[in-house]
């Protein structure tokens, strides 16, 4: 399958879940505590920096991410090393939306160019890390 670098993906996952907002926020809002994302182990903080290094299972490398701003109940991160993922120019944003009392709303955005693969493949591969992030956040 040929290949579209250089072509801009934009993404966004939104899950809803009977949990307020305050409370949903309060599982994902730390930045360096992944626990709730099973594609990655649990990242090691680079001394400092607002920047993040999370293993990928296996021996597939890591993933180097840098805190953008945080505010409210969102926030924006960059990808600075993308290790094995296909995808370059990485920016996401994470946030929580209230939907009544007793429920939010996730949403995960993000926009990036497919790095040796279609736009088709990058999208399955960040859309896979999103879901199994919605997934574990049932779970919790």
């Amino acid at each position: 399958m040929p290949t579209t670098e250089g072509e801009a993906v934009r993404i966004e996952l939104r899950r809803t879940y009977p949990v307020p907002a305050d409370e949903m926020w309060g599982r994902i809002s730390d930045f360096y505590d992944l626990y709730w994302l099973p594609a990655v182990a649990q990242p090691r903080r680079l001394d400092g920096r607002r920047v993040r290094v999370a293993a990928l299972p296996g021996p597939a490398g890591e993933v180097v991410e840098e805190l953008i701003e945080q505010g409210g109940r969102s926030r924006r991160h960059k990808v600075a090393d993308a290790g094995p993922m296909p995808v370059g120019d990485f920016e996401g944003r994470i946030g929580v939306e209230n939907v009544d009392e007793t429920s939010s709303e996730v949403v995960w955005c993000a926009t990036f160019e497919p790095v040796g693969v279609s736009a088709s493949e990058a999208e399955q591969a960040v859309a896979g890390v999103f879901a199994g992030g919605f997934d574990r956040l049932a779970e919790v």
